[in-house]
């Protein structure tokens, strides 16, 4: 009966222990996604917008530690980049030139065909009612900087984040959206008969809520957000 005893006792230990090991490997697997996950999306940002366009194959992420802004001064982190779509460089007609960043109040996001097809411009860093903010190369946006990945459950992995400050003109309205855009911008060949200007070979965009609070200072929200526009 006493070794008996002892048997029991030492099975119990044993599977106690066991137990213990395996809430620990538990633990720890919970500790690693968990701090996965906050490297991947940030710690004490607001989301204010996720997008995919596959036809570009562009993927947007839009974040703030604060949503209250003087309109002066509305500084957003921009995260963007390339997640395995690719466009051709060169057509039978077309050259490539360029992916083109702007802003537009929401108003005029969709002005720029995403077909391109009719829409005509002389000077791609001036085209009306959308703000120019800068161009990347066809090379430098396939390459690593701007690529994004899903390492973790599908929530992407950006290699590239700047932070913009949104032109105060893109908050035309009380209320409304702006618009983070690429565009990928072509230019047709001497072969084609038309190759006075440009034209927006494709087109993607992040919309972000905006509602102003008073004169100076507007609230953002993400889209779909009670309460946003």
């Amino acid at each position: 009966m006493v070794l008996l005893s002892m048997g029991l006792k030492r099975c119990r230990i044993l599977c106690w222990s066991k137990l213990l090991k395996m809430n620990n490997a538990a633990t720890l697997l919970l500790l690693v996604m968990a701090s996965a996950l906050v490297g991947l999306t940030g710690c004490g940002t607001t989301d204010l917008g996720l997008e995919r366009t596959t036809n570009l194959g562009i993927r947007y992420s839009v974040k703030s530690n604060i949503t209250k802004f003087n309109v002066d001064n509305v500084t957003l982190d921009f995260y963007y980049g390339n997640d395995g779509g690719h466009i051709g460089k060169i057509g039978d007609y077309t050259e490539f030139v360029c992916f083109a960043l702007y802003f537009c109040d929401g108003q005029y996001s969709d002005e720029i065909s995403a077909s391109g097809i009719g829409i005509y411009f002389d000077d791609y860093r001036n085209i009306e009612n959308h703000y120019y903010i800068k161009e990347i190369s066809y090379d430098e946006f396939y390459s690593g900087e701007y690529l994004v990945t899903y390492p973790f459950m599908w929530t992407p992995k950006f290699n590239h984040r700047e932070a913009i400050t949104v032109p105060t003109e893109a908050f035309a309205r009380e209320s409304g959206r702006f618009a983070f855009q690429i565009v990928a911008v072509n230019r047709y060949t001497g072969n084609s008969g038309n190759d006075s200007g440009y034209y927006a070979y494709g087109l993607s965009y992040v919309s972000v809520v905006y509602t102003y609070i008073d004169e100076q200072t507007v609230l953002l929200s993400k889209p779909g957000d009670p309460g946003s526009g």
